[in-house]
C-alpha cells in the first residue's frame, strides 16, 4: 500500500549510479491479506499453511521444525 520510493533525492549523498541501481531493484509485489502471526499460530496448531506460503518456505519450516 505504499508508493514506489524515489531515491533521486539521495543522488548527492549516494551518487547517481547507486541511486539508479536502487531504482532498478524495486520489486512490486501484490498485497496479501495474511499476517505472520496467523501463519505461526496455524503452524503451532499443526494446521496446513500451503495456501499461505511458498512451497519452498513451507518445506524449510517443516524440515527445521520451526514454530512448533
Amino acid at each position: 500500500g505504499f508508493k514506489k520510493p524515489d531515491f533521486a533525492k539521495f543522488a548527492d549523498r549516494w551518487g547517481p549510479k547507486r541511486v539508479e541501481k536502487m531504482q532498478r531493484n524495486i520489486i512490486q509485489t501484490p498485497l496479501i491479506d495474511i499476517s505472520s502471526t496467523e501463519i505461526r499460530r496455524c503452524l503451532a496448531a499443526g494446521g496446513n499453511v500451503s495456501s499461505m506460503l511458498h512451497p519452498a518456505v513451507a518445506d524449510y519450516i517443516a524440515k527445521h521444525g520451526l514454530y512448533k
